[in-house]
């Protein structure tokens, strides 16, 4: 159990809670654990760029946040059987992730 882990569910929440301000006349069920995975991998990215592993997380984030945009608008996820793909709550826990992380880990001194 990593510090990471400790926002994974916060991330849910609130990766929720953003896909139902944007989109608040849906019917459609939104049903999956993706938002807090991807504010777990959000988290671990700046845990990575904290400890020098990582020199720059623009790259990545970029990648992460144009595929999930290119997908929710374009459609055609991979694995995803032709549904779509809540991807507003994709980007909505990743973000919260990465500015969540430092609230989770013990401070260094």
């Amino acid at each position: 159990a990593g510090a990471a882990e400790g926002g994974g569910s916060e991330s849910g929440v609130v990766a929720g809670l953003v896909h139902i301000l944007v989109y608040p006349d849906s019917i459609d069920p939104v049903v999956g654990a993706s938002g807090s995975i991807s504010g777990v991998f959000g988290a671990v990215l700046m845990l990575m760029r904290y400890v020098g592993s990582l020199t720059s997380l623009l790259p990545v984030a970029g990648i992460w946040i144009g595929l999930n945009v290119f997908f929710g608008i374009f459609g055609g996820t991979p694995g995803a059987g032709g549904e779509s793909v809540a991807w507003v709550a994709h980007i909505a826990g990743f973000v919260f992730g990465m500015a969540s992380i430092r609230f989770f880990t013990p401070r260094m001194s």
